[in-house]
């Protein structure tokens, strides 16, 4: 928190705000961020929009790789 603290007016601020964000039913993780270099998103929505090729054809289309990043990064949480 303490690089926060010169961004805002008040500590109080901060640090109500940081335990909100931790409360559950808050808190929420964005796992792309862990697997967004490996995972391009576009990938399987600009197949569907664009040139109209069904979500599970995308999805098995793409599976491996997704599935590779999401190993990759478990492998390293269990080190």
């Amino acid at each position: 928190m303490s690089e926060l603290y010169p961004l805002y007016r008040d500590d109080k601020s901060v640090e109500e705000t940081i335990k909100l964000m931790k409360s559950p039913g808050y808190i929420r993780t964005d796992y792309g961020d862990f697997i967004s270099g490996d995972v391009k998103l576009s990938e399987f929505t600009n197949n569907i929009y664009f040139d109209g090729v069904a979500p599970i054809e995308v999805l098995e289309s793409i599976e491996a790789i997704w599935q590779a990043a999401i190993d990759k990064v478990n492998a390293q949480s269990n080190q």
